[in-house]
């Protein structure tokens, strides 16, 4: 009798004075197979869901968003997710995270740092319910098992319900980012989704389906659709507050496997190896076997191969990390690029980490930039029209300037830019510094509108005005700052034999704008049957080129050669302004260097309001200085100037003087 007592006393003590358990967050984010935006997080949102294990489980509901007939066929049953955005949480924007069903933001811009911010508050909650979520496929059929435990046996568990939200996690087959689907989709909800208020419908209400008890098994099963990889099923278990909305517990069937992954998804593959890495750690308590594999475009002459992850399989024991990455035991050289995906699997195929990318050759002189959604790969068009006319080119997505190209954008002797949006602050820094070094900046569009998106203006007469300034300040000016005027246009030279009867392409009219007050372009034009269809420019740092049509769209050697030739030629000949183009002032400066003061004396007598601008060696304006002047020499007081190589600008009416001086102390 005592030693029954006691087994009550000590199960009644268990049961009451553990009350919380950890709560697992669950981490729902709203996004778009054709939003741009929510392309612009994919990249942090994966880099971070390496971290799940013990912290989170993440779904990904796919809204038709973005771009028109945004819906993908891929992502299944927009339905259920919009009534779980509009309906359940009011949502109506991508991208959108919500946690644990309460607070959520906009991840757009957020760095993995930045997600990890938001989170880690709900790391800190607790639960008085307990999860643990199994599956098995058979046949074609899933079945989901959710054990719980309740904690706390004075909860009101009248509003609460349990299912599971079924979620594929990977798949093999590249999206239209060309690289692999986004982790766990939302196949469909279990035991069902109310389709008008997107609550998760219980078969029998929770607290009856309870009945008193603290532990309880409910089984959940579906059909698998055809479009979905049986091999990549994820069952995510979640208790929820349908009032409150408050998710109370989830788990799911992901392996505690830690994955991590760089930032970046370009590299460049210099002697035999890359910085490219990724890791596995398992932080569970059983061993896990895992099955690396990898799909890779690179070219053969790389003889490249995946090390530090053993093939075909190897068993990661608890506790124990390994690291990945690309080598190759030749020395070069590594021209041209190529893609690669790299998968990780555990049994019975599930994806545990998955690493996209592009790889560059060192060895490569030319460099291609393409929109995210473009596809990058050796046999891309505008590689093999680059090759017509000599240009030794790799080619790569848009994040490559700023994830990877920093400090080594100067390799290449050329960049070609096809984008459809271009143009942030960091960007255009890199693209100075790049012009600085004396490289060759070539860009363009399909969509003529949407280029440089700060660059390019709609005028009133339905044409366009490429607004240059922006490549050249670190802050470009805004555009009600500009004079736009078709009065102020320096006049080029006019290439009228550039494009032929071969060149087949839609007449796009441009009209090319550039403010006489700036002087900041020399624009060259480039016509067909009378419309503008390109314009290069010079600044005193470096050349660019503006093309309306794709390189691609030039389709004969002959052609490349008179239009591409030209336009390479022009980029390596010193050009003149001519007399008629601008009246120019020579100027002679003493002292140079200088320390506190200087004169700029000029060849011709000047009876206009002068400015004298200042732009330091990256070409940022650093100011105008307030000036003096007697008969034709210019004083000013350079004695606030830092240290350094300055370029100068005089505007005296329609007359121009440009020069160079050292400020030294």
């Amino acid at each position: 009798m005592k030693i029954s007592l006691i087994v009550g006393a000590l199960a009644f003590f268990c049961s009451t004075a553990i009350s919380q358990v950890p709560r697992r967050t669950l981490i729902e984010e709203f996004t778009s197979s054709s939003s741009d935006q929510s392309a612009a997080c994919d990249n942090a949102i994966n880099q971070f869901e390496g971290e799940a294990p013990g912290h989170f489980c993440i779904v990904k509901w796919y809204l038709p968003k973005g771009t028109p007939g945004g819906a993908n066929a891929f992502y299944g049953d927009y339905t259920v997710s919009d009534a779980r955005s509009h309906s359940y949480y009011g949502n109506d924007t991508v991208p959108r995270i919500y946690l644990n069903g309460g607070s959520h933001f906009d991840p757009t811009a957020l760095s993995a740092d930045g997600l990890r911010s938001h989170l880690i508050p709900e790391y800190a909650k607790t639960s008085p319910f307990s999860m643990k979520v199994t599956q098995s496929v058979t046949g074609d059929s899933l079945f989901s098992t959710v054990s719980i435990h309740l904690y706390d046996s004075t909860l009101d568990l009248q509003k609460l319900s349990i299912g599971v939200i079924v979620t594929q996690r990977y798949s093999e087959t590249s999206d239209i980012n060309h690289f692999p689907y986004h982790t766990n989709i939302v196949r469909t909800v279990l035991p069902s989704m109310d389709p008008k208020f997107g609550v998760i419908r219980d078969p029998i209400p929770f607290a009856i389906s309870m009945a008193g008890q603290q532990s309880k098994v409910f089984h959940f099963a579906t059909k698998i659709g055809t479009s979905w990889d049986r091999y990549g099923l994820v069952s995510v278990g979640v208790i929820q507050n349908n009032e409150t909305m408050e998710v109370l517990q989830c788990n799911w069937t992901v392996p505690e496997v830690a994955f991590s992954r760089p930032s970046a998804t370009t590299f460049i593959f210099l002697g035999g190896k890359t910085p490219w890495q990724c890791a596995l750690k398992n932080v569970g308590d059983t061993d896990i076997r895992i099955y690396p594999q990898s799909t890779t475009t690179f070219p053969v002459s790389w003889d490249i191969r995946l090390s530090g992850f053993e093939t075909p399989s190897f068993i990661l024991k608890p506790g124990v990390s390994v690291t990945g990455t690309f080598i190759s035991d030749k020395i070069g050289p590594f021209r041209e690029s190529g893609e690669f995906i790299a998968l990780l699997r555990t049994d019975p195929g599930l994806v545990l980490g998955s690493v996209a990318g592009t790889m560059i050759g060192n060895d490569s002189r030319d460099l291609i930039i393409k929109n995210w959604a473009s596809s990058v790969h050796k046999t891309d068009a505008d590689i093999l029209a680059w090759k017509q006319f000599g240009l030794d080119a790799a080619i790569c997505n848009e994040d490559a300037l700023g994830s990877l190209f920093n400090d080594n954008l100067n390799r290449f002797r050329t960049i070609y830019i096809e984008r459809s949006n271009y143009g942030n602050a960091n960007e255009l820094e890199i693209l100075r510094r790049f012009l600085i070094g004396g490289g060759r900046l070539i860009f363009n569009s399909n969509i003529v509108n949407s280029l440089f998106s700060n660059s390019i203006i709609d005028t009133t007469t339905d044409k366009y005005a490429v607004n240059f300034e922006a490549l050249f300040h670190t802050i470009p000016k805004p555009v009600g700052a500009i004079n736009w005027t078709k009065g102020n246009v320096v006049v080029g030279r006019v290439f009228t034999d550039t494009l032929t009867p071969l060149f087949s392409l839609a007449s796009r009219p441009v009209e090319p704008l550039v403010p006489v007050d700036t002087h900041l372009c020399k624009p060259l034009f480039v016509t067909q049957q009378g419309a503008v269809v390109g314009v290069a420019s010079e600044a005193y740092m470096g050349r660019t080129a503006y093309l309306t049509f794709p390189i691609s769209d030039i389709n004969s050697g002959a052609t490349a050669s008179l239009v591409m030739g030209k336009i390479l030629n022009w980029f390596a000949t010193p050009y003149k302004v001519k007399q008629s183009d601008i009246a120019l002032l020579n100027s002679e400066v003493y002292p140079n260097p200088a320390s506190t003061t200087c004169s700029i004396h000029l060849d011709a007598p000047f009876d206009h309001t002068l400015s004298c601008s200042f732009f330091n060696e990256f070409g940022v304006e650093v100011r105008i200085v307030p000036m003096s002047s007697k008969d034709n020499t210019l004083t000013f007081d350079c004695s606030t100037l830092p240290s350094g190589a300055y370029h100068y600008r005089i505007a005296a009416g329609e007359k121009l003087s440009e020069g160079r001086i050292v400020v030294s102390r």
